[in-house]
């Protein structure tokens, strides 16, 4: 999981009951004046918060959630969201709502009135609802979290400071969004709160996979890249894991000989090497190719010959079976099972080794 959320950027705590970073707060809670105080950073709560109270189960001092968040924008943005939202105004009284001098408005909003004209054809002035310049306000004014139908939607600072990462971070996870299923934009700029939080957890899913086996399959069997992400790995888009280590690590682990031909469509790996790099992510910080690059490899002998998992960790400089790395577990030439589908041992050509030393490291 991304570090804590740091939501203090924010104009209110977004966060669930007590400010469980992990959980979103449900815009329809009823919720108490300790709470209110959390959510809106405010000690004590103002007058106008307390008479937008609402009777409830346990009192009448309760807030829905949302009205608490929709307070919050009044002050920050600000703007002024009294009144009935139908009601049509002029320019002076738009300019009053957003705290700007009428001949100041924003071209935006400008572009959002509807012009009225006397019985000559002669415009006499702008109107618009009072809803259409609420719109306004929390679209285009609002800065980091804003509410919209009363959902929780967050600019891309929003995004940021809920996943605990860089701007420039989010920036990235946009620019890939067709292949990493990153959220849909709404509203011009605005993301889905709740969409952002299931894509971080379907991410925190993808990297922490639930081991697959090859039970009943054959282990040998040739897999395209299509077969490996949809049908075994479970995503619905082959490219998913384009942005991922494990792609990078089937790249390395693919063998020319188990290839159709040259090109990227003609990549095919055995089931089993699917298997084992899905099932043996690598370590936190550790990179594709990182465990073993820049060893001294040992590429003596005959290609043709069989080397068990020790013979092969001693070629690669180990002192250890459980020191090789993925890659070379996944490029093991055949691979037995237990009853249970559990792998019993490995065995390379010498050859295989070979191919590796020049991918993986600098041989002797």
């Amino acid at each position: 999981m991304s570090p804590a959320p740091t939501t203090a950027t924010l104009p209110f705590d977004i966060a669930g009951h007590l400010g469980d970073p992990a959980e979103l707060g449900n815009p329809d809670d009823l919720v108490g004046p300790a709470e209110a105080t959390r959510v809106l950073r405010l000690d004590p709560l103002p007058e106008e918060v307390l008479q937008r109270a609402e009777p409830g189960p346990r009192g009448p001092a309760q807030w829905r959630r949302v009205g608490l968040w929709q307070f919050a924008l009044t002050q920050t943005i600000p703007y002024d969201d009294h009144g009935d939202p139908d009601e049509e105004i002029g320019s002076t009284e738009a300019g009053r709502i957003i705290h700007r001098r009428p001949e100041k408005l924003p071209r935006g909003l400008l572009d959002l009135a509807t012009p009225q004209h006397d019985t000559s054809g002669r415009f006499v002035r702008r109107v618009w609802t009072r809803a259409t310049v609420w719109h306004y306000a929390l679209t285009q004014l609002a800065v980091g979290a804003t509410v919209l139908d009363g959902r929780l939607y967050l600019d891309r600072a929003g995004v940021a400071a809920l996943a605990g990462v860089t701007i420039g971070h989010v920036d990235k996870w946009i620019k890939a969004a067709d292949t990493i299923n990153f959220p849909a934009r709404h509203h011009g700029r605005w993301y889905d709160a709740q969409d952002i939080q299931q894509w971080r957890a379907d991410q925190v899913d993808a990297q922490h996979p639930a081991p697959i086996t090859t039970s009943g399959d054959d282990p040998n069997e040739l897999l395209t890249k299509t077969q490996i992400v949809v049908d075994l790995y479970g995503y619905t888009n082959p490219n998913a894991i384009n942005n991922m280590p494990l792609w990078q690590r089937l790249l390395e682990a693919n063998s020319p000989e188990h290839n159709v031909d040259d090109t990227p469509r003609g990549r095919r790996w055995p089931r089993h090497v699917a298997v084992e790099l899905r099932n043996n992510p690598l370590p936190r910080g550790r990179t594709p190719g990182s465990t073993a690059r820049n060893r001294v490899i040992d590429t003596s002998g005959d290609p043709d010959d069989e080397l068990s998992a020790a013979q092969v960790a001693r070629a690669f400089g180990y002192s250890h079976v459980s020191s090789l790395p993925p890659a070379v577990l996944a490029a093991a030439d055949t691979v037995t099972y237990t009853s249970e589908g559990k792998v019993k041992a490995r065995r390379w050509k010498r050859g295989t080794i070979h191919r590796l030393a020049s991918t993986l490291g600098a041989a002797d």
